[in-house]
């Protein structure tokens, strides 16, 4: 398994809203995810990236600013 399949899985379908209620949209995910090129699971990729890094970012901020609430 290489790099990019081993990112593009389910869970972080779900990361992205997608709802994964069934076995079809699960198998027909996967297909389109194995049927995609490598141009296309690289923006993939990239763009999971992009949504980790934010959401870390406002993890960071909303730790932040509940630190200095608390101690003011």
């Amino acid at each position: 398994m290489t790099s990019i399949q081993m990112l593009v899985r389910v869970p972080f379908a779900t990361c992205l809203g997608i709802r994964l209620s069934s076995l079809n949209r699960r198998t027909d995910l996967r297909v389109k995810l194995a049927n995609s090129t490598e141009a296309e699971l690289k923006s993939l990729q990239s763009s999971l990236q992009s949504r980790k890094d934010g959401v870390a970012a406002d993890l960071q901020r909303n730790v932040f600013k509940k630190y200095v609430a608390s101690h003011q």
